[in-house]
């Protein structure tokens, strides 16, 4: 299966404040930009099934960006910009009764916006630059999920399943 997609988005708004991570409660209107989105990629999944057993491999390769004009003149990442996700999955049947099940996610990490340089103020304090926004992007993400179920069937026809699983496996 291959997928492609482009959507666009308008009148989103972003908090700009600086050094405060949510708005002041007088003049909170101040503190938003409005701008545009645009988010466009490939989607791609190839699956396998043999008899109880079934696998699947995903990759996405996307662009997440915005654009506030107002803020920055220029589009640049947004801060969900996962370029690369991969999902590989796989899961056994023993028994009309008993599964085991284990997915695999990985995905480039998401952006921040840090300073590229800094320097002293007139008045001692201290001014930053930043050569543009979501200029960092954070280690990439990956974890290990695996569970099993137990199915049993009532005694008025209806399925029971009782899921053990672990998220997270290696505490990554």
């Amino acid at each position: 299966n291959v997928e492609g997609y482009y959507k666009t988005m308008d009148n989103i708004m972003e908090y700009m404040g600086i050094n405060m991570f949510s708005a002041p409660i007088d003049d909170w209107e101040e503190s938003f930009v409005l701008g545009e989105g645009r988010a466009y990629g490939a989607e791609t999944e190839l699956m396998w099934k043999s008899g109880k057993t079934e696998m699947s491999l995903a990759y996405t390769l996307s662009w997440n960006e915005r654009l506030y004009p107002d803020y920055w003149p220029w589009w640049y990442p947004d801060r969900y910009d996962n370029r690369h996700k991969l999902n590989l999955m796989a899961s056994h049947r023993f028994s009309g009764r008993f599964d085991v099940y284990a997915g695999w996610t990985w995905h480039t990490g998401n952006r921040m916006t840090v300073e590229s340089h800094g320097f002293n103020g007139t008045d001692g304090s201290r001014d930053f630059l930043f050569s543009s926004p979501n200029n960092y992007r954070f280690p990439d993400y990956h974890r290990l999920d695996v569970g099993m179920n137990f199915r049993k069937t009532t005694k008025r026809g209806n399925e029971s399943i009782w899921t053990l699983s672990i998220y997270n496996a290696y505490c990554r």
